[in-house]
């Protein structure tokens, strides 16, 4: 897939423009990158998704593209600065991106990503325990059994947590990410490394005994507060989209 430049509004300043505008040596072994960037675009809302496409496979200006909205050339410009955005966001988490680019250099780029994604969605409601009570047993079941942990369960129980810290007013990215950069500092790359995903079903389904405990039965936490432990299934599910992009083992700024 390639685009004529001369065509373009806008010249490639980021890696996922230059992905979109150029295209890339097609290989007909690997197409998984041109796939995640069509599944990307598909999954943006209808006024982004008219954007990109009309900007990138296209090649109208931005006055064009403004005539089409019935919206200002700068408006046109800004709606779709926010499209491109959007699809980064996308893109940036996706294994076959990662796999074929170097997206991040360190520790912490790559879980910020991930934090910023979750940053992005707004919860419609706060999480259900009877839900995550179902995904600990399946947790649970998948390690008793032996069998590989479904990584979008994980991802399902970070969602349900961020949800929660976000209708109690607690969610912020910045801190999120400082605690699980600052938690990463003290344990390092090998209590996740030797046991994987299994282990981290494990570490989770720990979590959730601990919520279901307290909110349940009423106690009142001895140790850590109840924030905590939500926060730490969100790190839990971080962690583990970094072991899936295969960007967990990358090293902490400091380190490098």
């Amino acid at each position: 897939m390639t685009f004529n430049l001369d065509l373009l509004a806008a010249k490639p300043t980021t890696e996922a423009e230059r992905m979109l505008q150029n295209g890339d040596v097609f290989d007909p072994e690997d197409t998984s990158h041109i796939e995640a960037v069509q599944d990307a675009i598909d999954k943006l809302g209808p006024q982004s998704k008219f954007c990109i496409e009309a900007i990138f496979y296209e090649g109208i200006s931005y006055s064009q593209l403004g005539g089409r909205l019935g919206v200002s050339k700068p408006h046109a410009w800004r709606l779709s600065k926010k499209a491109m955005a959007e699809l980064e966001r996308l893109l940036i988490n996706d294994h076959s991106i990662n796999m074929r680019y170097t997206m991040f250099t360190t520790w912490e780029e790559a879980s910020r990503a991930i934090i910023d994604d979750m940053d992005s969605f707004i919860p419609t409601k706060p999480a259900i325990l009877t839900q995550i009570e179902g995904m600990q047993k399946r947790l649970a079941q998948c390690v008793r059994s032996q069998i590989e942990v479904p990584l979008e369960l994980i991802g399902f129980v970070g969602d349900m947590a961020c949800a929660q810290l976000k209708h109690d007013g607690i969610w912020q990215a910045d801190s999120m990410h400082k605690l699980l950069v600052n938690k990463q500092r003290d344990y390092g790359h090998n209590n996740i490394n030797l046991f994987g995903l299994t282990g981290i079903a494990i570490r989770m389904c720990d979590k959730i005994a601990r919520l279901l405990t307290l909110i349940e039965e009423g106690h009142r936490p001895k140790n850590e507060a109840l924030v905590d432990t939500w926060q730490d299934l969100v790190g839990y599910s971080t962690i583990t989209m970094m072991v899936w992009n295969e960007t967990f083992n990358l090293k902490l700024s400091e380190e490098k």
